[in-house]
C-alpha cells in the first residue's frame, strides 16, 4: 500500500501484483492465450494497452511504475511521470527527476519498465535484486526528511 498526499488529502493506493491470471495455459505468443484485464491505464504495461497477448510480466511493469512513483515522489499520471509515445517509461527524463537515488534502485525500476516484456525481470529476480541492494545501503541519517 502506498499513501499519497493529494489536494484531497491522503489517499491509499492498494496494489495486488499478480492480477494477470492465466485463463488457459498456452505459450505467450499463441493468439488464443487470454488473460484477465484488470487495473488502471496509468500502471498498465504497453502490451496490454496495445491489446496484445501478455503474461505475468505485465505485473512487473506495474510494479516498476509504482517504484517510479515512490522514487520520484510523483503520480503515475503520464502528464507527470515521463512516458514515451509507445507507453513506456522515459528513462532518460526520469533519471533527471530522481537525483540522489541509488543507481541500482533506479536501474531496477527501469528494467521493470522495459518495453520488451521478455527482458523484464521476474518477481523472483526483482526480490533478489532488492535484497542485494538492501545489503549495500547505509541506514538513513536522522537529518533526512520525508517530504
Amino acid at each position: 500500500c502506498l499513501i499519497r498526499v493529494t489536494p484531497r488529502g491522503r489517499e491509499a493506493l492498494v496494489t495486488d501484483f499478480g492480477l494477470a491470471r492465466e485463463v488457459v495455459e498456452l505459450p505467450v505468443k499463441d493468439p488464443e492465450r487470454k488473460l484477465s484485464l484488470v487495473g488502471s491505464a496509468f500502471w498498465m504495461a504497453p502490451e496490454m494497452l496495445r491489446g496484445e497477448p501478455y503474461d505475468r510480466k505485465v505485473d512487473v511493469f506495474s510494479f516498476g511504475i509504482v517504484l517510479c512513483e515512490i522514487l520520484g515522489r510523483i503520480s503515475a499520471d503520464p502528464e507527470i511521470l515521463p512516458r514515451t509515445q509507445d507507453y513506456g517509461l522515459d528513462v532518460t527524463v526520469f533519471r533527471e527527476m530522481v537525483i540522489g537515488c541509488p543507481p541500482r534502485v533506479l536501474e531496477l525500476a527501469a528494467s521493470c519498465c522495459l518495453m520488451d516484456a521478455f527482458r523484464r525481470p521476474s518477481f523472483t529476480e526483482v526480490l533478489d535484486e532488492l535484497e542485494e541492494i538492501a545489503e549495500t545501503l547505509e541506514p538513513p541519517s536522522s537529518e533526512m526528511t520525508t517530504g
